[in-house]
């Protein structure tokens, strides 16, 4: 089967689209949930007809492989056998307002939802010239035409004879038509532009949404496969994530991306996720049982990340693929001591070599391989090494030390403070049981300077992203608690960046920082095998 991707713009009346919903040839995929468009978008519809004025283009997908599908379009349920039908990617909104409100009750031929004919009423006021929405004095008013009527020839012209007989200032009511017959032949010779694609998969189709959408939306992979895995009444894949990502919230994981736990449930399969194949994974009937255990599995991994290796944030995580990784760890063995231990190396060590990132993808198919067979007890490192000479060092932090949350070497040197902070703290408490981390803020003691040397972590709740600026109150609170408490490894003081702060030494004292912080990121680096690169 040719997996050839055709891609050909055109457009067609308005008349005609609503031709291809009511006869099947235009199917709604069940990724594109519910319909949300209020009544004053559905009006700004309709206004833009009449003003001739473009309403965007649709986006058309004929893919090789059947979806799930609504059969249901605004209060209308289509029923067709047709197998030529093409999906409707971007411009469901508008094609649901289109046909719901175009398609004259009367004459349709499927099932009505009764109660939901009045949500795509809608009027054309022929005195004021303008759109109203149903109500139950609209409909008894002669001069408000429903839209319905318009585009039908036959009751069409039944108006006409009924405003002739209710009105009886002739000028009014051939006025009154004059209007109508213009709104509706804008209407229905109004064209409609579309890309349609013909062949291609999901990736394709996500690829190809994403580079035409004007308006930068994103189809979200998820949806697309709850399209070929949907069970009616069952299960659906990307409500699954809506739920995990909702309690994911208790860790400051909930921005986690969807497509990251698609890639979870692709790797508990049995192979890394970019050697499955989604679609055919999708199919298969173990396919929702899988994606729930692998749900239940993140929500072990993410726990792990944020207790032990006080990944305290999403923003925190320096790869996506280490979560991966982790998850499989779960779905495959309950950790011992050891194991979480050496879990936690595998962390720091993936973080600080860029370990995703000079491995090809021949290599990653290699490190995975070695992930699982040290979990199943077939090899002793943890860690996959190409050949026995291999060296790993750390990338060169950024010159400027700032804070950068889009570096994983920050991230790393972040985690490491974070990490000792917790430490000296749980030392400095006497607790025995985890600590519970919450959120931590970032405070500068500069305000002016966001580097790493300026940086103090302390314990308050909110969000890490958003640095707060600080009085000298933060200096006198940390020196105090340095003094009293003998904290300096927890805040990464010595007395000489004392005697520099208090002085007004600022820029000194966060050089003589930053070279402590490095001093003991260092101690810590090599601990671990790997080589640190200033």
């Amino acid at each position: 089967m040719s997996n050839k991707i055709e891609v050909k713009p055109d457009k067609f009346r308005l008349v005609k689209l609503l031709k291809e919903v009511n006869d099947g040839k235009l199917k709604i995929p069940i990724f594109q949930r519910e319909f949300e468009w209020d009544k004053k978008q559905m009006l700004d519809l309709f206004d833009s007809l009449k003003q001739g004025y473009p309403i965007g283009s649709l986006l058309l997908w004929e893919p090789l492989t059947q979806i799930r599908h609504f059969e249901k379009i605004g209060p209308y349920t289509i029923k067709s056998e047709k197998q030529d039908y093409s999906y409707i990617l971007d411009g469901f909104q508008r094609v649901s307002t289109l046909f719901g409100v175009l398609t004259n009750p009367k004459n349709f031929n499927g099932e009505i939802e009764e109660s939901e004919l009045n949500d795509f009423s809608f009027f054309y006021d022929l005195k004021d010239e303008e759109f109203v929405p149903y109500t139950k004095s609209n409909a008894k008013k002669i001069h408000l035409i429903p839209l319905h009527v318009l585009t039908d020839t036959f009751s069409l012209l039944i108006y006409f004879d009924d405003l002739r007989y209710n009105i009886e200032d002739e000028n009014e009511s051939h006025l009154y038509i004059t209007r109508a017959r213009v709104l509706a032949t804008t209407l229905i010779d109004y064209e409609i532009s579309y890309l349609q694609i013909k062949g291609g998969d999901i990736q394709s189709a996500v690829d190809i949404f994403s580079r035409v959408n004007s308006k930068g939306t994103k189809i979200s992979m998820d949806w697309m496969v709850s399209a070929l895995s949907y069970v009616k009444g069952s299960f659906l894949l990307a409500d699954e994530i809506s739920k995990l990502l909702n309690e994911l919230e208790q860790y400051n994981y909930g921005e986690l991306k969807r497509d990251t736990i698609i890639n979870c449930i692709k790797t508990a399969s049995g192979k890394p996720y970019f050697d499955v194949n989604v679609e055919n994974l999708a199919q298969e009937s173990s396919f929702p049982s899988l994606s729930k255990n692998t749900i239940d599995n993140i929500k072990k991994a993410i726990e792990f990340l944020y207790k032990e290796c006080k990944i305290i944030d999403y923003k925190l995580l320096p790869y996506d693929t280490q979560l991966i990784f982790v998850t499989e760890f779960f779905r495959l063995k309950e950790p011992n001591k050891k194991d979480i231990d050496e879990l936690k190396k595998w962390i720091w060590k993936t973080s600080y070599t860029n370990y995703f990132t000079i491995y090809s993808l021949s290599k990653q198919r290699k490190a995975f391989k070695n992930f699982k067979e040290y979990i199943e007890g077939k090899v002793d490192n943890i860690f996959y090494v190409s050949n026995s000479n291999e060296e790993f060092l750390t990338s060169s932090f950024p010159k400027d030390y700032r804070i950068n949350f889009g570096s994983v070497r920050v991230k790393s040197t972040l985690l490491f403070m974070l990490n000792r902070y917790y430490n000296c703290n749980k030392k400095l408490n006497n607790r025995d049981n985890e600590y519970d981390t919450g959120q931590l803020q970032l405070n500068y003691i500069n305000p002016t300077q966001k580097v790493i040397g300026n940086l103090i972590i302390k314990e308050e709740i909110i969000d890490i992203s958003k640095p707060q600026n600080h009085s000298k109150n933060l200096i006198d609170d940390i020196l105090d608690a340095t003094l009293i408490n003998n904290t300096s490894e927890q805040f990464f003081i010595s007395r000489e960046i004392i005697d520099c702060f208090t002085s007004n030494k600022m820029e000194k004292g966060i050089e003589l920082r930053i070279n402590l912080i490095k001093k003991q990121e260092q101690i810590f680096v090599e601990e671990l095998g790997v080589i640190y690169n200033n």
